[in-house]
């Protein structure tokens, strides 16, 4: 899954953190490295702020976003995650699965596209419910 051509934003804090965690699964087995290469890149293109400083429409980790299915009409909201903290239920996404990789960084009004068995989906972030850092939490 990649997003559709956008300049993203990560907090300052955040990066470090999943810099961290790069080093931590890169020796890993069963870590998908084309997943740590996605990341990594991410985050080299990225725009780095100050936590203090992130537009409040920005996914950060740890953000709970709807996103609007452009095809079917249907909305679902998910959290964006550490690997440690992935959930049975589908509504916490992991950083390094595609759909988290995609969202990392995401404004409102972003769209990602990708290829599945069943044909193109689209995602457009619809809405930000809850940003840590927009409630003053910077190092959540």
């Amino acid at each position: 899954m990649t997003p559709l051509t956008h300049q993203i934003v990560v907090t300052e804090f955040d990066r470090q953190r999943l810099v961290h965690l790069l080093r931590l699964f890169r020796g890993r087995s069963g870590v998908n490295a084309w997943n740590l290469d996605a990341l990594q890149f991410e985050l080299e293109r990225a725009v780095v702020v100050q936590p203090q400083k992130v537009p409040p429409n920005v996914i950060t980790m740890n953000s709970r976003v709807c996103l609007l299915d452009l095809e079917s009409g249907d909305r679902i909201a998910v959290s964006l995650v550490f690997p440690d903290e992935r959930g049975t239920d589908g509504t916490k996404v992991p950083v390094l699965a595609p759909l988290g990789l995609a969202l990392l960084g995401c404004r409102e009004g972003d769209v990602m596209e990708w290829r599945t068995q069943q044909g193109l989906r689209r995602l457009r972030v619809d809405r930000v419910l809850y940003q840590p850092e927009s409630t003053g939490n910077f190092f959540a």
